[in-house]
């Protein structure tokens, strides 16, 4: 499937699926001049909030099962609402949701992370102003990344890295995403 674009043309296999998720978009980004707009999140294009709700869930049912306290974190900008939605589908006990923002305050910085194909790679975790918050961080087990789309997994493996010098006690890591092209992962 070839898509033209503004920015020059995309090359990808299609699918009916695929078709079903995305819309195509240009963005002036030397390093990547192509957005895959996402049909279900309701972000950028009407969606209505049953299918939103049908995504969370399907992606919620890929968890494995598991009484470890678990992290949900969702990535800035486009996939913060689809974690939300992932970690309350999910219902899990001893388990919290945070996600990374864009904007710098006067908050104390928990960590970040960069993105480095994006036109704003930073990505800020603020330390959480809530007690019992704050006591489950450090017995998190399993954390789960929730993102919409992952082209090569650097985004991932860049906030995994940064998340073993924070949680160096967690085991396992999880990687739910709507549409996944990476090899590496």
């Amino acid at each position: 499937m070839e898509i033209n674009l503004k920015t020059g043309v995309l090359k990808i296999e299609n699918s009916p699926l695929l078709e079903e998720l995305v819309e195509f978009g240009s963005r002036i980004n030397k390093k990547r001049g192509f957005l895959f707009v996402s049909k279900v999140l309701g972000k950028h294009i009407p969606t209505k909030p049953s299918l939103m709700e049908q995504t969370y869930k399907k992606l919620a049912n890929l968890i494995p099962k598991s009484d470890k306290k678990t992290l949900f974190i969702g990535f800035a900008e486009t996939a913060t609402a689809l974690g939300q939605g992932v970690f309350e589908s999910a219902n899990l006990k001893d388990s919290f949701y945070i996600h990374s923002t864009r904007f710098k305050t006067s908050q104390p910085i928990f960590f970040q992370f960069f993105e480095e194909h994006c036109h704003a790679p930073s990505h800020i975790f603020y330390e959480t102003k809530d007690n019992q918050l704050k006591q489950l961080l450090p017995k998190i087990e399993r954390v789960i990344l929730i993102d919409d789309e992952v082209s090569t997994g650097n985004t991932a493996n860049n906030l995994v890295q940064q998340l073993k010098v924070v949680l160096p006690q967690v085991k396992k890591f999880y990687l739910l995403t709507i549409l996944n092209w990476s090899k590496n992962l």
